[in-house]
């Protein structure tokens, strides 16, 4: 019996160890490995990756520079622009809607609400033209030569040269102030805008922008006339005064007076401001040759004073500054000219702020110096063009570019008003020689 029993234990161990053995879990440890029963009515979704937050112009006012123009974009979404308008850069009026601005050298760039990009200038129609058919674009970037838009799936697009950005490029698109090597701009808690640097008449051209009052909803702001208070002066001692001329960096600062020589003389070449008489017979005063209303050639002159280096004697040391000199070629002057005399080549320097016949911002196009022996009809032909037909403008233009002593670059049109400004030529020669320094510009603003 016990070898029985021993028997029937063994046969009830070997079963449990070959159970235990068999690659079967307990029941309490048993992975269930089928798929999920669905329920019913209910569609399963896989979540989608999260798009990082972009950044998206918001139309905040923002200020961007050109190479001497200035574009703002006010907070009604209006743009405002001043400066060098020569390539049509600042034709901004029309733009509506707009949440960023850039610019580079003559061209302005804006970025409107609905996601496209408008262009002006230089660049506009050349090597940024493709830019126009851009959709899509949440934040806009100017860098030098370079316009980029960031889209609204994240990407980037470029024109211009090939700069590498990423996102994080234009989180610092927005700007409250800009710098070049010709100025700075800074926009003030109030709006304003505040200017430095050597270009001095930006300052007057934005003074009465605010571009928190959306300023463009009441009219494009006039830029400000840095003379009013000095001519409004001048007429009050003399009614004969109809503007003034002031040269940046030189000593020319004068009231423009006007006598109508109906007695056969011209009364301010030898009066003062105060109708007296001055004792040197070379003063006078700075007059208007021709009228004192507005013609297509209208003309101011005054006096060389060669010794003192007065009056409109300046109007050489811009000459001889420009072409090459670095002392006045007068043997009664002989002066070493001034570094900071304007550099013609540069727009901000060849731009004058003459208040005369409608306008108050002159650009200098052409500029040359006849001898003595220069036919006596020059004089004539320079300052008294009449009529419009028969290529007469267009001949007139042609000609003083031919002779101007320096290539600014410019081609006057027949639409435009001039101005030639004279004075005698660097020395005396005599009282019936044609020796004449000539200026000629066109108006601007």
């Amino acid at each position: 019996m016990k070898k029985l029993f021993a028997l029937v234990m063994a046969l009830v161990f070997v079963a449990v160890v070959a159970a235990g053995c068999s690659g079967e879990p307990e029941p309490s440890s048993v992975i269930d490995m089928t798929e999920p029963t669905p329920t019913p009515g209910v569609a399963e979704t896989t979540p989608e990756p999260s798009m990082p937050e972009l950044p998206t112009a918001d139309g905040s006012p923002m200020v961007a520079a050109g190479d001497w123009h200035l574009v703002a974009l006010c907070a009604d979404g209006t743009v405002l622009a001043a400066g060098d308008n020569s390539l049509g850069q600042c034709d901004v009026d029309e733009w509506k809607d707009i949440v960023a601005i850039g610019a580079a050298g003559k061209t302005t760039a804006a970025l409107s609400k609905d996601g496209k990009v408008l262009l002006t200038g230089e660049l506009a129609e050349g090597a940024w033209a493709d830019a126009a058919n851009w959709t899509g674009i949440v934040n806009m970037l100017v860098e030098k030569t370079t316009l980029a838009g960031l889209k609204d799936d994240g990407t980037i697009v470029t024109v211009g040269d090939e700069t590498p950005l990423t996102q994080e490029s234009f989180e610092t698109a927005a700007a409250d102030g800009v710098e070049n090597s010709n100025f700075s701009a800074t926009i003030n808690a109030d709006g304003t805008i505040t200017t430095e640097g050597r270009y001095e008449d930006l300052g007057w051209l934005v003074k009465n922008w605010n571009l928190q009052a959306g300023t463009l909803s009441a009219g494009r702001p006039e830029a400000a006339d840095p003379n009013a208070e000095k001519m409004e002066k001048a007429q009050k001692t003399n009614s004969d005064v109809i503007g003034y001329i002031r040269i940046n960096n030189t000593m020319i600062d004068f009231p423009v007076l006007w006598d109508d020589w109906s007695d056969g003389t011209w009364f301010y070449n030898d009066h003062d401001i105060n109708k007296q008489k001055t004792g040197n017979p070379g003063a006078g005063s700075v007059y208007a040759l021709t009228s004192n209303k507005k013609l297509k050639i209208n003309t101011i002159t005054g006096h060389n004073m060669r010794v003192s280096a007065t009056m409109m004697h300046d109007l050489h040391h811009v000459q001889e500054f420009n072409t090459g000199f670095t002392k006045c070629q007068g043997k009664d002057c002989g002066t070493t000219l001034p570094t900071t005399l304007p550099k013609l080549t540069e727009y901000g320097d060849r731009v004058w702020n003459i208040t005369a016949y409608g306008y108050t911002r002159w650009e200098v196009f052409a500029m040359y110096e006849v001898k003595k022996d220069e036919p006596d009809d020059t004089i004539y032909y320079n300052t008294n063009l009449v009529g419009s037909s028969d290529g007469k403008e267009d001949q007139w233009i042609n000609y003083q570019l031919s002779r101007s002593e320096i290539d600014l670059g410019i081609t006057p049109t027949t639409d435009d008003t001039f101005l030639v400004i004279y004075t005698c030529g660097t020395e005396y020669d005599s009282s019936t020689a044609q020796s004449r320094l000539y200026y000629f510009l066109r108006a601007v603003e």
